[in-house]
């Protein structure tokens, strides 16, 4: 009888000592693992709740006819860009034009200091064109009588490397601006054309000559920059403008203004 007391006093014992284990360590994580838990699922909760009140809210600021003046306006914006696309030639024309129409004003605007004889043109004319020929496909060069290149005098080709800075006039196909605007419109120009082409157009009395160089393999290239050009100059009430997006997330029209070099939206501060 001692023997089975004494047994049953140490299993007594022993199951006590294993309570004891688990009230010190089992029990502490089990709370702890609850009570995060119970953390965990009432912060997802407020997160919610908070998500929603500000749906709500937004719902509530922005009534029916702000929508529907907001889709009206993107419909406009669309049916533009499929205008463009389904006329090309005609906005290519308009392109080309009001570029060497620019481009022809200029140097009215500086034809006092202007040297043919020379070839020289006043170093803020230079900067001016520069800077036309950075925002487009389409590089403007003016040549003097003989052909010979008085701006740029740094490359304008592009390259898949990078731009280059020269135009060498044996690179493209010399063309009269008139002329080839008129094969244009009447279909003359086959859409496949690998060739370059500077066209040019005649001023001063034949002192110089206005190019621009063209090349039909970039027509969507170019039909984008008449989209995005048109669309910059887009402005709504209350600061609003056009934003336009590609799908791999790069800004081609960001606070109404093109980016020459497309920019990350994660890096917007739109």
């Amino acid at each position: 009888m001692r023997i089975f007391k004494q047994e049953f006093i140490s299993n007594v014992h022993r199951q006590k000592k294993h309570s004891l284990i688990r009230i010190i360590y089992f029990y502490p994580i089990v709370f702890f693992l609850v009570g995060l838990s119970t953390i965990t699922a009432y912060y997802t909760w407020l997160q919610i709740y908070k998500y929603n009140n500000q749906v709500e809210k937004l719902k509530k600021e922005f009534p029916e006819k702000q929508r529907t003046e907001l889709k009206s306006r993107v419909l406009l914006l669309k049916d533009y860009i499929y205008w463009v696309k389904s006329h090309p030639d005609d906005y290519i024309i308009q392109h080309l034009n009001n570029r060497i129409l620019t481009s022809e004003t200029l140097l009215k605007t500086y034809s006092g200091s202007l040297n043919f004889k020379n070839n020289e043109l006043p170093d803020a004319l230079r900067d001016t064109l520069t800077e036309l020929n950075r925002i487009s496909g389409n590089k403007i060069c003016i040549l003097n009588k003989n052909q010979e290149v008085i701006f740029p005098t740094d490359p304008v080709k592009k390259t898949r490397a990078k731009e280059t800075s020269w135009i060498k006039i044996n690179d493209y196909k010399l063309e009269d601006f008139v002329s080839f605007v008129s094969d244009i419109k009447k279909q003359n120009l086959k859409k496949t054309d690998h060739q370059s082409y500077l066209l040019l157009k005649s001023t001063f009395e034949g002192k110089i000559q206005i190019g621009i160089t063209f090349n039909p393999d970039q027509t969507s290239s170019l039909l984008q920059e008449v989209v995005l050009d048109s669309l910059s100059n887009v402005k709504y009430c209350n600061n609003e403008y056009v934003i336009i997006n590609t799908f791999k997330g790069f800004a081609l029209l960001s606070k109404g203004k093109r980016q020459v070099q497309p920019i990350s939206i994660d890096k917007s501060s739109e």
